[in-house]
């Protein structure tokens, strides 16, 4: 019989649906600002880089600000990883790919035993795998997936640090 977990203490709990749908909206008016903003910039088949960042953060990092940048700078090593992959078995064939195998392997286990969170993390998973996908690693910019990322962490920030100001400054003042 499997046991169950404990929930995790700093998990915040979910809204109401009435706040819910408020932070829906945010959330709605800060996705349709970076494609509009994103858009200027770079093309819109590198975007999702900027909304990978938004995720990772709000669902496994709770929009923490002091995890900001391992959120960011993990995803660009799995970004990078995946494109010296690609680019070792596009070139090299089979020994290529296997090289770019072993680099991986060494990004999970240091990833596993935390020597360089700051570089090697879930973030840097998640990008590694999802920037590995055939479909993309044809198709895709890298440098520009490079700069939707950072971009996108820069702005859905920027955009989390100013509605949780402009909230407090809303609040209703306790007494």
């Amino acid at each position: 019989m499997p046991e169950s977990r404990p929930a995790k203490q700093d998990t915040p709990l979910p809204p109401s649906p009435l706040p819910g749908l408020g932070v829906a909206a945010v959330v709605a008016t800060a996705i349709v600002c970076w494609v509009a903003v994103g858009s200027i910039f770079l093309s819109k088949t590198s975007l999702f880089g900027g909304f990978m960042v938004l995720w990772y953060w709000a669902k496994v990092e709770h929009l923490s600000m002091q995890r900001l940048p391992d959120s960011v700078l993990g995803a660009l090593v799995g970004v990078c990883l995946s494109w010296v992959m690609f680019r070792l078995a596009s070139d090299y064939g089979a020994a290529g790919f296997a090289f770019g195998l072993l680099l991986l392997f060494v990004a999970i286990y240091l990833d596993i035993v935390q020597v360089v969170p700051l570089l090697f993390n879930a973030s840097t998973m998640l990008f590694s795998i999802v920037s590995a996908a055939p479909l993309i690693q044809l198709r895709i910019d890298w440098v520009e997936l490079c700069l939707a990322t950072v971009g996108g962490g820069v702005f859905f920030g920027a955009f989390v640090a100013g509605a949780t100001w402009l909230a407090g400054r809303m609040a209703p003042a306790t007494s």
